[in-house]
């Protein structure tokens, strides 16, 4: 008597059992998280009500000992607690990632990210007939760009009058080696969203987040280092700081005196001449740092993986974006180190690639 052999389980249908899957486990930590909110109160309240008894019944050196003791038990408990918070923030980001998987498959436009809102091309031959773009369009069903740049390059590519067929066929022999690997996939969309997400873009209802701009990145990649160096204002600046200070010193002392008026009108005058410099490179290093902790978070992942777990073709040097050189490889590889890091770079350029174009 013959059988049927057995049909895998539908993609729509696995997604439905990740995410009754997810949703449980996050129950079961924000569970958790509680009890940990009602241990750090009740050792708060216990440590502070001991220690005060204790100093009125046996001396301040054993009321110190054992508030010592309860802020280092405290101290313990705050910190695997945030570890359940961090892992709750995962799990919700993970069940947003899988709904919006689940509508794409279901064609359930209101739950996806919202569509690019660049102007349509008024003289493209095809982009209004075949709804490549817009509100429910290809664009918005295939985008899963984590950065704006990624956004837009696929809507270059759906846009493409003169399509190569050498670089098509490059690109879904990159999406077939990558189609079974969806936990890495996956994961990889995940640390994305986290080092883009902020708890004031995080709603009661979801935990969608705005795509993160890497123009800065680029940009500073680009371009030349000005010519002005702020290295000679930082030791100028230094030096009157550190005037100011010893004389303000001196004078309560009654040593010198009170001559440090001058050198802190000094400070502030020099401080005010280079205002502007000191602004403009005060906010560039900032969106820089930010560009560099996002990239570094995900490059720490990949190269949290075995080199060998990835396609050969994924793991190529040539697979890299024209924007990644190698003064971009040296600065984001100063975050982590690993011996095949050289090597995992090229993943996320991949990685969005096939996430652009694998969909359900």
């Amino acid at each position: 008597m013959s059988s049927k052999p057995r049909q895998p389980p539908s993609r729509l249908l696995t997604l439905e059992r990740t995410i009754a899957r997810l949703t449980l486990h996050r129950e079961q930590l924000e569970s958790l998280s509680r009890k940990y909110w009602r241990a750090r109160r009740a050792i708060y309240l216990t440590g502070s009500l001991s220690a005060l008894l204790t100093w009125y019944l046996a001396g301040g050196t054993i009321a110190l000992i054992l508030a010592l003791i309860f802020v280092v038990l405290f101290a313990g408990v705050a910190t695997y607690h945030n570890r359940v918070r961090d892992s709750i923030t995962r799990h919700g980001l993970m069940l947003e990632i899988k709904n919006v998987q689940v509508a794409r498959i279901n064609l359930d436009w209101d739950r996806l990210p919202p569509a690019d809102q660049s102007p349509r091309e008024t003289d493209h031959p095809f982009e209004t007939d075949l709804d490549l773009t817009g509100d429910r369009s290809l664009h918005r069903l295939l985008d899963t760009a984590a950065t704006t740049e990624g956004s837009r390059k696929l809507r270059a590519w759906l846009l493409n009058n003169e399509p190569d067929a050498s670089i098509i066929k490059e690109r879904q022999l990159l999406v077939s080696e990558l189609r079974k690997l969806s936990l890495f996939r996956d994961k990889l969309h995940l640390y994305a969203v986290l080092v883009s997400s902020d708890s004031a873009l995080r709603d009661r209802k979801g935990y969608r987040v705005d795509r993160w701009d890497s123009r800065a990145l680029v940009s500073w990649v680009e371009h030349a280092i000005p010519a002005d160096s702020l290295r000679p204002t930082v030791i100028v600046l230094s030096l009157l700081a550190a005037a100011h200070i010893t004389l303000f010193i001196l004078g309560a002392l009654n040593l010198l005196p009170f001559i440090w008026p001058f050198s802190f009108l000094l400070y502030i005058g020099a401080m005010i001449i280079k205002q502007g410099r000191i602004a403009t490179a005060w906010g560039e290093v900032q969106d820089l740092e930010k560009a560099l902790r996002r990239f570094g978070a995900l490059f720490k992942y990949l190269e949290s993986r075995r080199c060998s777990g990835l396609p050969r073709r994924i793991r190529r040097p040539s697979n890299v974006g024209g924007c990644c050189s190698e003064r971009l490889r040296r600065s984001v590889s100063a975050t982590t180190s690993s011996p095949c890091s050289s090597r995992s770079t090229p993943n996320n350029s991949a990685a969005r690639t096939t996430k652009r174009t694998s969909v359900g």
